[in-house]
């Protein structure tokens, strides 16, 4: 995968506000065409209701049927936040790489840790997706994760292959009580706008990333 594809620029800007708090700290612990969407809806039936990215639905029909993006909201939402391992082994390429430092490499690292959290409910997060962008193999998505009364707001992006999660990396950091700005880490629309000036955003972003976070050229940023 070459970093210079355009949705690793797009990931760098929303991993650029979580990349003081390093990867999600979620790991089980025995001492202790871009395009941006509603992560439950669906294109696959008419409907568009939580129930249709729900474990249950998983097991009713056909991963086939179901969106990389979908596989990525069930495997944080389902599997993770609700302990199910039975969906996340429909979900993980026996190939599945793992770029978190606190779970270990391959499909029994994050499966062990899930099968930690099934033992464990108490330990284990609630996650709730706020918004999932997609472009060609990645997914990528910004999540609000509650465990142990600490909320940690995290981007996770996936690359897909043959119709699995194959790789996966992540950073987060902690949902502070106040902010300079006055808006909270998930605030803001979800809806993705006007799809017709897609390419020409993503190459806004690129440009900033580049120019602004990377090069430190502070004048860009009124041309961004």
């Amino acid at each position: 995968m070459s970093p210079s594809r355009s949705i690793v620029h797009l990931a760098a800007v929303l991993l650029s506000s979580a990349a003081c708090g390093g990867s999600l700290s979620f790991g089980a612990d025995p001492s202790s065409s871009t395009h941006t969407e509603d992560p439950r809806a669906t294109s696959a039936a008419p409907s568009s209701s939580p129930e249709m990215t729900s474990p249950a639905v998983v097991e009713e029909r056909s991963l086939r049927a179901v969106t990389p993006r979908q596989k990525a909201v069930l495997l944080l939402e389902g599997a993770l936040g609700e302990g199910r391992i039975d969906v996340a082994r429909g979900l993980i390429s026996e190939h599945y790489k793992q770029h978190n430092p606190r779970v270990a490499d391959g499909p029994a690292g994050i499966l062990e840790m899930i099968d930690y959290f099934a033992r464990h409910p108490e330990a284990r997060p609630v996650v709730h997706v706020v918004r999932a962008i997609t472009d060609g193999d990645l997914v990528v998505t910004h999540s609000e994760y509650v465990r142990r009364g600490r909320k940690i707001v995290g981007v996770d992006m996936f690359r897909v292959d043959d119709g699995k999660l194959a790789e996966h990396w992540d950073a987060g950091m902690p949902q502070p009580e106040k902010t300079s700005s006055g808006h909270t880490l998930i605030d803001g629309s979800a809806d993705n706008g006007d799809t017709t000036k897609t390419l020409e955003n993503k190459a806004i972003v690129k440009q900033f990333v580049e120019e602004v976070l990377i090069a430190g050229k502070l004048a860009s940023a009124d041309r961004s």
